[in-house]
């Protein structure tokens, strides 16, 4: 996974689309690596939720989903609570368009695990800033909540008690 994710970084940040498919060729073959290796440990234990979590970020990063969200369903039924599996299904999700997923999952992990909330918060808003064409009503309405939950989150931070420091 790590060093699938630096061939993306190369890739980012590469000047054009030649350079930028090399670098994007071994990260996808690093992925497809790391889906054997994951299968594997699931294999040896069927209760390794942390291998089905990265089953499942594998699995989206290649662009299957379908069996990403089917990775993290598995992994969230051993450990429900499991809050980067709800982090990375949201995002399955919000690729799929399922958004009311993606919204249960954001306020999910609201209410569970801030630093989550905030990745997946910057994967919709990474969705709101592409270029949309033809909106449906669905996708229209997902933005617009975007932009509430957005507000919503910074006057929330300013107004929490945990930025509150005990001078001693």
């Amino acid at each position: 996974k790590q060093r699938a994710q630096e061939y993306e970084d190369k890739a980012a940040a590469a000047k054009d689309d030649k350079d930028r498919a090399k670098p994007l060729a071994k990260a996808k073959g690093q992925y497809e690596d790391a889906i054997d290796d994951y299968r594997k440990a699931i294999g040896y234990d069927n209760r390794a939720y942390q291998a089905m979590n990265e089953l499942g970020f594998a699995l989206r990063k290649l662009g299957s989903y379908d069996d990403a969200v089917k990775a993290y369903d598995t992994a969230l039924v051993i450990k429900p609570d499991f809050a980067p599996a709800i982090e990375y299904r949201g995002e399955a999700y919000l690729a799929l368009s399922q958004f009311k997923q993606v919204q249960d999952a954001y306020l999910a992990l609201v209410r569970a695990d801030q630093d989550q909330a905030a990745l997946l918060m910057r994967a919709m808003e990474a969705w709101l800033n592409a270029p949309q064409e033809n909106m449906s009503a669905d996708a229209k309405a997902f933005s617009d909540w975007i932009i509430e939950r957005k507000a919503v989150a910074v006057n929330t931070v300013s107004l929490s008690t945990n930025n509150v420091r005990a001078w001693n």
